[in-house]
């Protein structure tokens, strides 16, 4: 059986070659609704046949076996479609199975990785659109006071951009990654601290408009986040990302001290 490669494009066979792969002279050969093959002219020889190609060659807009118009759910037709599922649940697969962190076979960093990445896209979407009207009112304002603006967008961004390329594996990324959650760090310590020195203002209208989270809040995050920040600082963790001990020190030591002085300028 002859072998088709991307040098026979634009090459012309006879049907005798054609026809020991696609062994029907309609456009869509199958068999029992599972599709083997298609075969157009894009109107080339036959006008009447509307396939055409889109913006490159490796796309083309097929009709489906009839010529024009509405398509019947005829057995060829169906296998076209039966093609197109298969082809969407398989991509689906393959991202469900990208980012599984309980896929078998798999080593326990890469599972820790696709984990974190998975509970971090979480946490990123939630702020997203917990606080979406802020994000538009910030948005809109933003020529206005471009450094309250920035500010405020600062911690979703870094989230954002520490994720995706935590995901690729890139050294940047985990820097990133640990940068931000040293700064929820610092940001969830000072909010204890506030929360336990805080003293009612006399104001019982006031006091209520501004309630403070509980201390237990400000402890359940500060668990997690040293819980994650001890995972990055593993071993098979920093071996990933080609991160050694000094990397750590230097990204938590400085990040740490900056976070803490920005959020004590803007408190």
């Amino acid at each position: 059986m002859r072998k088709f490669s991307k040098k026979d494009v634009g090459v012309i066979f006879s049907w005798n070659d054609v026809s020991e792969i696609h062994k029907v002279r309609n456009g869509v050969y199958q068999r029992e609704e599972e599709l083997i093959s298609l075969l157009t002219d894009f109107g080339k020889i036959n006008p009447c046949y509307p396939d055409f190609h889109g913006d490159t060659t490796d796309t083309i807009f097929y009709t489906g076996a009839g010529r024009r118009g509405d398509q019947p759910l005829s057995p060829p037709n169906r296998a076209l479609l039966k093609a197109v599922e298969t082809k969407i649940k398989a991509a689906g697969n393959t991202i469900i199975d990208t980012i599984n962190p309980i896929q078998t076979g798999v080593s326990s960093a890469e599972k820790t990785i696709r984990l974190i990445v998975i509970v971090f896209g979480g946490i990123f979407l939630y702020d997203l659109l917990k606080e979406y009207r802020m994000n538009l009112a910030y948005l809109k304002d933003f020529s206005r006071f471009p450094l309250e603006g920035s500010l405020y967008f600062f911690p979703l961004l870094l989230l954002f951009v520490s994720i995706i390329l935590f995901w690729a594996r890139k050294k940047s990324g985990w820097i990133l990654l640990a940068i931000f959650i040293t700064f929820s760090t610092v940001s969830a310590v000072l909010g204890l601290i506030q929360t336990l020195t805080w003293k009612p203002s006399g104001l019982a209208g006031f006091d209520k408009i501004f309630i403070r989270p509980s201390p237990g809040t400000y402890i359940f995050q500060l668990i997690f986040l040293v819980g994650i920040l001890y995972v990055l600082c593993k071993t098979n963790i920093r071996e990933v990302f080609s991160v050694n001990k000094q990397t750590i020190g230097l990204t938590i030591g400085i990040s740490g001290f900056l976070s803490f002085m920005l959020l004590l300028l803007i408190s």
